[in-house]
């Protein structure tokens, strides 16, 4: 039986092929969210704990301290709700940032799709997800925000559509980059810092920028897929002209993301 190794064409997912390693990718996320919580004390409370105490201090300095003040939300959810969105962007970001460095022996000794890495960090950022959602949901009935279910879960999945596009194309950037370039490592919590606070997570752009700066804001996929889950909760039409601004830049990053995996795929041999 003859077998014939060809290199893919670089503007190929291979989405067969990581159909096909579908079980390597679920053996990934779960070492990868065991990993995170087994040599803790508190465990997966951790997940619950870091956004409240996060909310609480931004309450206390922003709403308390500074007076900041929302057109929709009472502030503990509206803060919430950008931590907790927030939160899984940047793990997907950060944790993907590393993943290849931390699995560079079995990438040395074994073949399968490098683009499972990355991925496994997208999709085992998303286990705290879900822990997060129920505690912005409990906030929602402490503050008596006057929410649909429906509304609830359906602007949900159109912000977390947005907001996983674009941090899986970042995520497989980073990770391919930090993986090859070892100064790189330096420039991702510049980055992460600079997207936190221009993607309006514990304020309402509006309110405190104004002009072309705030316009800006509606390019922001990640500012736009928080904004999507807020105008949820209290029942507001969706913003679509924005929404597809959102969307269209998180597919450019999402596929260019892609491109740049798949086009320096090949040098890892040699640098991890």
């Amino acid at each position: 039986m003859e077998i014939i190794i060809q290199r893919k064409s670089n503007f190929s997912i291979g989405l067969r092929e990581l159909w096909q390693y579908r079980e390597l990718l679920y053996y990934f996320t779960v070492r990868d969210i065991k990993v995170k919580y087994q040599a803790t004390t508190l465990g997966i409370l951790w997940v619950v704990l870091q956004p409240l105490a996060l909310a609480g201090i931004f309450v206390l300095v922003f709403s308390k301290g500074l007076k900041i003040k929302t057109n929709s939300l009472p502030y503990p959810v509206f803060v919430l709700t950008g931590l907790v969105l927030w939160g899984y962007v940047a793990s997907c970001m950060t944790n993907a940032a590393h993943s290849m460095e931390l699995n560079a022996r079995i990438v040395r000794k074994i073949y399968f799709p490098r683009l499972i890495i990355p991925l496994s960090s997208v999709t085992a950022s998303a286990f705290d997800l879900v822990f997060g959602i129920v505690i912005v949901a409990l906030g929602c009935v402490v503050y008596s925000v006057d929410f649909q279910w429906i509304n609830f879960i359906v602007s949900l999945i159109l912000s977390l559509s947005l907001l996983t596009l674009a941090a899986t194309g970042l995520a497989c950037l980073f990770a391919i980059l930090n993986a090859i370039y070892k100064d790189f490592r330096y420039v991702i919590p510049f980055v992460v810092q600079l997207l936190f606070f221009g993607s309006s997570v514990f304020y309402e752009a509006d309110q405190l920028i104004a002009g072309w700066w705030a316009a800006l804001f509606d390019w922001n996929p990640f500012a736009v897929g928080i904004d999507i889950f807020r105008d949820g909760l209290v029942g507001q039409s969706p913003n679509w002209p924005t929404i597809l601004k959102g969307f269209l830049v998180a597919f450019c990053l999402f596929a260019f993301g892609l491109f740049v995996f798949k086009i320096k795929e090949a040098e890892l041999a040699d640098t991890l």
